[in-house]
């Protein structure tokens, strides 16, 4: 039998290994999609890669209404291992549920866009094409996310990291090889494709899990769960994606274009770190179940993402117009003069993602009292101040510095009580205590 410390060294190594997998693993899939826009940039003009770019993020927050659902099975997943050893029947009852719905949702959302495709073309001044492309890897993409849930909360990080490295990897191969036959709407068809296969993939990976069951899945005890991560999760998609939108709405074609080549520039940063949002999540949930703090591996988890986020701060700020032109050509060099201020958000966005995913996997209300209202601040402030597109990206940084604030005190608040046992003032009833197993 382990002795205390040894156990909390193994811990503490287990944790290295798996965020160094998970970090590593979505460093290479981030740089590939690097590749990827970097290869569309010089092929497009920068009106054309904008309208892609564009459509590429619209996708991407509607494929995130999957995320609350994928947040429900990685916590249950990771108390199911420590309460029953991953086998129980309501889980797999749950995980069958759960993604046999999500790809109704994928079809019926992808039928929607196509149906109503010139306006929303209309609104984002691209082609109707796009839109019908970007919508046919809906069905696959939305019940992808869940088996990709369900390999974290098992914590195969590596599996999963390989994954995300085929799944990016794949995206480029299809998206040069479509974009090449059919144009700029061949991008978007190519990685519509690429996810399609991709989630073949996973589902061979883990169909044994999705084995039928005598037993319902019990939504009413999903619901309390389901009910924190959606509207947070949705706010850290709009968090991600709002000023590109904007600046594509308010900005003429050829600047929007330049604007979306430095925020995918800039979300290197963040895709950089973002496998340490599924570590966390996967590591408190566990740590929650055995009511144990959580204080070491959210601080550690911080700091990992600043720590990487600092380091591509200091390369962007550096080499910022090497990197720019060597990405999306000599069309798009003007970007320079906010690339570093744009990496600045993205480093502060990420230390964001981990909080949110910290205080999700607590099971905690109260996250959503920070998060909807603070939520509201960066389109606030881009739409008031917009003069120029360093300003956008001003507001984007003032708005990520008050939500990282506010939720490292919502955090420490919320972790002692929970520690202590002494629930919060005016809590909701029975919302303050940890959630109770879906069991």
């Amino acid at each position: 039998m382990r002795r205390p410390s040894e156990s909390t060294t193994v811990e503490a190594r287990q944790f290295l290994t798996h965020s160094l997998a998970a970090g590593v693993g979505t460093l290479l899939a981030g740089g590939l999609g690097f590749l990827l826009q970097a290869a569309v940039s010089h092929r497009f003009s920068p009106a054309q890669f904008g309208g892609a770019f564009v459509v590429l993020s619209l996708v991407t927050v509607v494929s995130f209404m999957a995320s609350p659902f994928t947040r429900l099975i990685v916590w249950n997943t990771s108390r199911d291992t420590v309460w029953s050893d991953g086998q129980s029947d309501e889980h797999a009852a749950l995980l069958r549920a759960t993604h046999n719905s999500l790809r109704l949702v994928g079809v019926g959302l992808a039928v929607a866009c196509w149906l109503v495709a010139p306006l929303i073309a209309g609104f984002l001044r691209v082609p109707g094409s796009f839109v019908v492309a970007g919508a046919l890897g809906l069905p696959f993409a939305l019940p992808n996310s869940i088996l990709m849930g369900e390999l974290q909360g098992e914590q195969r990080f590596v599996t999963w990291a390989l994954l995300s490295i085929g799944q990016a990897l794949a995206k480029l191969s299809a998206a040069v090889a479509f974009g090449i036959a059919f144009g700029a709407t061949g991008v978007l068809l190519g990685i519509s494709v690429a996810t399609a296969v991709t989630y073949a993939i996973t589902w061979a990976l883990v169909r044994h899990r999705l084995r039928p069951v005598k037993l319902a899945a019990d939504w009413r005890r999903a619901r309390a769960f389901v009910l924190i991560t959606a509207p947070s999760t949705l706010v850290v998609t709009g968090l991600l994606s709002t000023d590109v939108i904007l600046v594509k709405h308010l900005f003429p074609a050829h600047a929007a274009g330049q604007y979306a080549a430095v925020a995918a520039l800039g979300r290197a940063i963040f895709w950089g770190m973002g496998g340490l949002t599924g570590v966390v999540f996967a590591k408190v949930g566990v740590r929650d179940a055995q009511r144990r703090s959580t204080f070491g591996v959210v601080t550690a988890s911080v700091g990992l993402a600043l720590l990487c986020g600092v380091a591509g701060l200091l390369i962007f700020t550096l080499t910022g117009k090497a990197l720019l032109t060597a990405f999306a050509g000599k069309n798009y060099a003007s970007g320079e003069s906010y690339v570093g201020v744009y990496a600045l958000g993205m480093t502060l966005f990420g230390a964001v993602a981990v909080m949110i995913n910290a205080l999700q996997s607590l099971g905690r209300t109260t996250l959503l009292w920070v998060t909807l209202p603070l939520s509201l601040i960066e389109p606030a402030l881009i739409l008031l101040y917009h003069s120029s597109l360093l300003q956008v990206v001003q507001m984007m940084d003032v708005s990520m510095g008050i939500f990282v604030v506010a939720l490292a005190i919502l955090y420490v608040f919320e972790e002692r009580a929970r520690l202590t046992g002494v629930p919060p003032p005016n809590p909701r009833p029975g919302r303050w205590a940890p959630l109770k197993p879906i069991s």
